[in-house]
């Protein structure tokens, strides 16, 4: 039987990491006028993934994605 309290828990994180990355994602690209619309939207691609280990590893994989290819610089 599936418990509810875990998979309800398991979401609640799962939005809080991901919403703390596209708070981040958002006021790193608007500052630097980098495509921001696109950056903070897409890490609710982890809030769809299945289990926490691999929502954790596609958020990394954002973050990692988004420092290679942001214009450098310092603001």
């Amino acid at each position: 039987m599936i418990d509810l309290n875990s998979d309800l828990i398991m979401i609640i994180v799962k939005l809080i990491l991901a919403g703390g990355l596209m708070f981040f994602l958002y006021k790193d690209a608007r500052a630097r006028d980098y495509s921001w619309f696109m950056w903070t939207f897409i890490p609710i691609i982890a809030i769809l993934t299945p289990g926490f280990g691999s929502s954790v590893f596609t958020l990394i994989l954002i973050f990692l994605m988004y420092l290679f290819t942001r214009p450098k610089g310092v603001l």
